[in-house]
This record gives structure tokens, C-alpha cells and sequence, in this order.
């Protein structure tokens, strides 16, 4: 179980998911903060949700590459 609380949490803060908050923060700008909510890798590919909010409102977007 420790295991794979560690692989999840590496996934979700390697490179992947800052390139996944890169993309989602180049379709909403700077004005949000972003967190990785689901991550899926293959290769050089790979597909995000990306969770956008501000004090004010939360966002969901989907990313690709």
C-alpha cells in the first residue's frame, strides 16, 4: 500500500503533471492556481485534469499531449 501512495504521488508532481499544468494554464492564464486531480502517461503521450481555482471559483480542464 506504501508503495503506491508513493508511485501516485511521484506521478502527480513529476514531469507530467507540470506539463499538464503548463497546458492549462496556457487555455486560462495566470490567474489560477493548478493541481493535477488525474494523470495518464504512455510513452511520450499522455492526458491530464488539471483542477484550475481562485478564491473565487474552481475550474476543471482537460488536457492532452
Amino acid at each position: 500500500m506504501g508503495l503506491m501512495v508513493s508511485i501516485t504521488t511521484i506521478s502527480l508532481h513529476g514531469e507530467s503533471a507540470s506539463r499538464a499544468k503548463l497546458l492549462a494554464k496556457e487555455q486560462l492564464g495566470p490567474g489560477y492556481q493548478y493541481y493535477v486531480s488525474s494523470l495518464s502517461t504512455s510513452g511520450k503521450s499522455g492526458s491530464a485534469s488539471v483542477t484550475a481555482y481562485t478564491d473565487r471559483e474552481i475550474k476543471q480542464v482537460k488536457v492532452q499531449w
